[in-house]
């Protein structure tokens, strides 16, 4: 049935539609799809398997025929405006398209039950995860087992049940800092990562992999199931709303190729991302929504977070050579420092070439809110660009992950007058700064003899880290999904992008959200199994 030709797809009624293939829908449709249930996925991008273009432009024809989001995002940080391209996939497989394959579980800290303590740190109505680490630690294993995740345990890490495959031989700068991380009382281990290092591997930072050897979700999960016809995908569409009666969804509203459907399903699954999740619920108004799907308490689209990710360039100690993988080294040891959330510090494999140094450049201006005219700026930027590239020829980059707390004034706002209708509106704390000051100060700290050098002055959010916008929980007034991520006044909807996200943490969020998905999936069969035996005893 999943199999059949898209001329016919609106005339079925499936067992679940999925919106979005990126991480969560990916992983969670393609588990469902095995276990042979038909499955239909909804992907505004293109089907990467039938498209093969890497040439990234401006222009969102270009861009979406290479996984990448088509469009400018408008975001208003303190009242300053910017236009930027979100760092977002777009078409099968989603953001992992693109992302740099770190594939990290949160901490056991991060699952533990919210206090008062917490809930004054975190804002007062964080209300902790709702499932704990022991019961989510299952779903951990499974998702590094499907993305292939290498790496070596983290020293600090209690819970060493990780089964891992190999990593990679260090390249000789990255055992270098790895020696001197030691020697300065760390505690590095091997990033985990989602890569098979093929022979001249370039680790595919912010691209699709063209040796096909990255561990997205659209070669792992998608791809086998279509091509073994247990799914179907219709691509270039356009979700616009889900309607609703007062409990369960009745259909999905979409746009193929200048035609509007009606799809039908027994369960739906919303993973458009925590940016437009959320825009599609506030648009799906009804008599029976007046504010918009899920939107009863007010919650949707807010406690939207990021992550502040600053670049850090720091030299060896002496000549070494960068040759073979260089995405290699984390480590955790300010996670948590005299009780204050901090979080995670990677080698990033990010190369100090030219174009990485002017896309940077760019892309700071582009969130300045001073007027930069464009042209002359640009111009001005290319021999930075060139005179940086000497300066940092011979650094390697490191980034933070620091934590991002919820408030319900950062979030996703409904703008028809924007592509995509919506803008983000973020309120940067204090208490971020100062969080993010003293992380700074931790780090030239501990690695002074290595010259650390922040390559932006101010904070820098992570655009390609949001979660939050949905969140799930156990009290109805401070959550809009449940523990197993289904509406809690919906009994036929779920979500299973970040937008589920309580907290950020300090952690890369890919592989939680993979893990969830297979979590999810799991709880999907039980109930599809359970609608299907209520079918066939009411005939």
């Amino acid at each position: 049935m999943a199999a059949q030709q898209s001329t016919h797809f609106s005339d079925v009624t499936w067992d679940v539609i999925v919106v979005g293939a990126g991480m969560g829908g990916g992983t969670l449709g393609s588990q469902l799809a095995a276990k042979g249930w038909r499955v239909l996925f909804l992907e505004k991008g293109v089907n990467i398997a039938r498209r093969h273009t890497y040439q990234v432009s401006d222009e969102p024809s270009q861009r979406i025929s290479t996984g990448n989001w088509p469009l400018r995002m408008t975001v208003d940080v303190d009242g300053n405006v910017s236009r930027v391209h979100p760092p977002l996939g777009c078409g099968t497989g989603g953001t992992s398209l693109l992302y740099a394959a770190a594939l990290e579980r949160f901490s056991r800290v991060d699952f533990a039950p919210s206090d008062a303590s917490a809930r004054a740190q975190r804002g007062s109505a964080y209300d902790g995860w709702p499932i704990d680490y022991d019961s989510f630690l299952p779903y951990y294993e499974k998702a590094e087992a499907l993305f292939r995740v290498r790496g070596t345990p983290d020293p600090l890490d209690p819970d060493d049940s990780h089964k891992l495959l190999d990593p990679p031989q260090l390249s000789e700068q990255e055992g270098h800092f790895m020696d001197s991380f030691e020697q300065a009382g760390m505690h590095p281990y091997r990033i985990h990562v989602g890569i098979e290092y093929v022979e001249n591997c370039s680790e595919c930072l912010g691209r699709i992999c063209e040796q096909n050897c990255k561990s997205d979700s659209n070669r792992l999960c998608i791809q086998p199931v279509l091509q073994r016809q247990q799914a179907f995908i219709l691509d270039e569409c356009e979700v616009s709303r889900i309607e609703a009666g007062p409990d369960s969804v009745q259909h999905v509203v979409c746009h193929h190729q200048g035609t509007t459907y009606q799809l039908k399903a027994r369960l739906y699954v919303l993973a458009a991302s925590a940016y437009f999740t959320p825009v599609i619920l506030l648009n799906s108004k009804n008599t029976h929504w007046p504010d918009g799907l899920l939107n009863r308490n007010g919650l949707i689209g807010r406690n939207l977070m990021f992550h502040i990710s600053d670049f850090v360039a720091l030299w060896p100690t002496q000549p070494c050579s960068k040759a073979g993988a260089n995405k290699t080294i984390s480590l955790r040891d300010f996670y948590r420092h005299d009780g204050m959330h901090m979080g995670s510090f990677q080698s990033t494999g990010l190369d100090p070439s030219y174009d990485h140094i002017l896309y940077f450049l760019v892309t700071s201006m582009e969130l300045s809110w001073f007027p930069w005219p464009r042209k002359p700026a640009f111009w001005v930027l290319q021999r930075i660009a060139k005179i940086s590239t000497k300066m940092f020829a011979t650094c390697s980059i490191f980034a933070t992950i620091l934590e991002d707390f919820p408030y319900a004034d950062n979030r996703i706002e409904l703008d028809p007058n924007e592509p995509g209708d919506m803008r983000v509106v973020y309120h940067m704390r204090r208490e971020l700064k100062r969080r993010n000051r003293k992380f700074r100060k931790l780090l030239v700290r501990h690695f002074r003899r290595h010259k650390p050098r922040f390559l932006a002055g101010q904070p820098r959010l992570n655009f390609g880290h949001p979660s939050g916008t949905c969140r799930f929980g156990d009290d109805p007034a401070h959550s809009a999904l449940n523990a197993d991520c289904r509406a809690h006044d919906v009994d036929n909807l779920y979500v299973v992008d970040a937008s589920f996200f309580p907290s950020s943490t300090g952690a890369n969020p890919s592989l939680t959200i993979a893990a969830n998905a297979i979590r999810v999936a799991e709880i999907m069969d039980a109930h599809l199994e359970k609608l299907v035996r209520a079918e066939q005893s009411a005939l």
